[in-house]
């Protein structure tokens, strides 16, 4: 019992320091089968209550054991409070590129997605240990599809929106499973004249109502289709501004303090550099806010919104950068890395707010970059603060089922011991590192199998540790 309370008071401290101090983070994304992935793009970050975060990615790899020249896929990452890595997870793969996008995270801090490949899409989700589900195919009739947003509603039913068939803006409503309750296209005939109809990001409002924001016509920017959860029409509010030259709506920024909702849009004029700006969609009415001035992005690929100001991620001449505005557009301060960042390129949620941290992920072909962000925008908040390296630690296959093989970086002393840990905290098995690698049997010091479950696998010479699934 005493054991016990230490290794949880211990972890609670670690925790505490964690969430005091930011960090800058560089993981090299590698598969456990195939060897390191290439082309990766982060779609998202999405905090957990302790600060940890999953990123949810898509990338290829080399399939040298199936025989194929490559595969592509899905990519769950799961980062510490402090950016390192404690798991990546390929819940599906395959032979060519696919969509992942967010769907929620649920009250034991599970992660929920959908994977789209070439219209076919499947309802996934990982737990915290990494174990990964994926359900079963479905298909929205046999055309392409893209979705662009996915959200849960309170009763477990998915909300899906998108396009498909190339031209039609696709709202629809899912079970938990996957299976279609209802499915709008908006509008009803498009022709190739109106030009590509798409929903690129919807809300709920208080009523349960969705605020959807469209592109149904080259000529309009952007379009407020406000739907029940079923996608019957309560009303349509479309913006057409001179001051808006060609321009296409991109996402919401999010909801301000007066309940409206900003729109982010990319204005093309034929004379002068793209240009954003910014819309407010209140009360069935489009008010214009302004262009974007002086900010230090040339691209913008997220936005978002909190109280009084804005933050901005995007690339700049010089690399990356986050920018925080007041809401008159005045700049408070601006992170920069002299590195051009993967970013979607239709927006995603790599920019989040996660209490008055700012948290922020993105690529560079085979690597993931994660950064967060302190109110103040540093990195680093004192001289003991420092940017994390990689968790030295790797242990595969896992889940296992008899035989786990460790390894370590050149990094870590030669023998040093491996704990292994339980959930209650009890160190159940301690390994000597006398090579680079070795391997865990599955059973415990008195040579007994241990039962299925999760495993901690720590080593206290470089702080680090991995969570480890024993499974039948």
């Amino acid at each position: 019992m005493k054991h016990k309370l230490l290794f949880l008071l211990l972890l609670l401290a670690c925790s505490m320091a964690w969430a005091e101090h930011g960090f800058l983070s560089t993981i090299p994304i590698i598969h456990p089968l195939y060897g390191q992935l290439y082309q990766y793009e982060p779609k998202g970050v999405y905090p957990l209550p302790d600060g940890s975060m999953y990123v949810l990615g898509t990338a290829g790899w080399f399939d040298d054991i199936n025989g194929i020249p490559w595969s592509y896929g899905a990519v769950v990452t799961l980062l510490d409070p402090n950016g390192n890595l404690v798991w990546h997870r390929y819940p599906i793969q395959f032979g060519s590129e696919c969509e992942v996008t967010f769907v929620d995270l649920d009250d034991s801090n599970s992660i929920h997605y959908i994977i789209n490949f070439n219209g076919l899409y499947y309802v996934a989700n990982t737990d915290s240990t990494g174990v990964s589900i994926v359900g079963s195919q479905h298909r929205i009739r046999n055309e392409p599809l893209k979705i662009s947003r996915t959200r849960r509603l309170s009763n477990g039913d998915i909300i899906l929106a998108g396009q498909i068939s190339n031209w039609y803006a696709l709202l629809a409503r899912l079970e938990a499973s996957g299976d279609s309750i209802s499915i709008s296209t908006y509008p009803p005939d498009p022709t190739p004249n109106n030009g590509s109809s798409t929903i690129v990001d919807f809300l709920i409002d208080n009523e349960g109502n969705l605020v959807n924001l469209c592109r149904l016509h080259s000529q309009i920017p952007a379009t407020i289709v406000k739907t029940d959860s079923f996608g019957s029409i309560i009303s349509r509010t479309d913006y057409q501004d001179t001051a808006i030259i060609n321009g296409i709506a991109k996402r919401f920024i999010g909801e301000t303090l007066s309940g409206s909702y900003e729109v982010l849009i990319l204005s093309s004029p034929a004379a002068s550099p793209l240009t954003w700006a910014i819309v407010q969609y209140l009360n069935d009415e489009f008010l214009w806010n302004g262009f974007i001035d002086n900010l230090p992005i040339n691209t913008i690929k997220c936005a978002t919104i909190c109280g009084n100001n804005h933050f901005y991620l995007g690339s700049s001449s010089s690399g990356t950068a986050i920018v925080k505005t007041s809401i008159s557009g005045e700049i408070v301060w601006t992170w920069s890395q002299n590195i051009n960042w993967s970013l979607p390129s239709y927006g995603g949620d790599n920019l989040v707010l996660h209490g008055d941290k700012v948290f922020a992920v993105g690529g560079d072909y085979y690597n993931l970059k994660a950064v967060k962000l302190l109110p103040n925008g540093q990195v680093e908040l004192d001289d003991e603060t420092h940017s994390p390296v990689v968790n030295a630690l790797t242990a595969y296959p896992n889940p296992m089922k008899d035989r786990l093989t460790i390894r370590t970086q050149s990094s870590i002393v030669k023998n040093a011991s491996l704990d292994i840990y339980n959930t209650r905290g009890q160190k159940i098995r301690s390994i000597l590192m006398k090579t680079s690698a070795t391997e865990w049997d599955g059973k415990d010091s008195s040579g007994r199998s241990c039962s299925n479950g999760v495993y901690i696998l720590k080593d206290l010479s470089s702080n680090t540790s991995k969570y480890i699934t024993k499974i039948k």
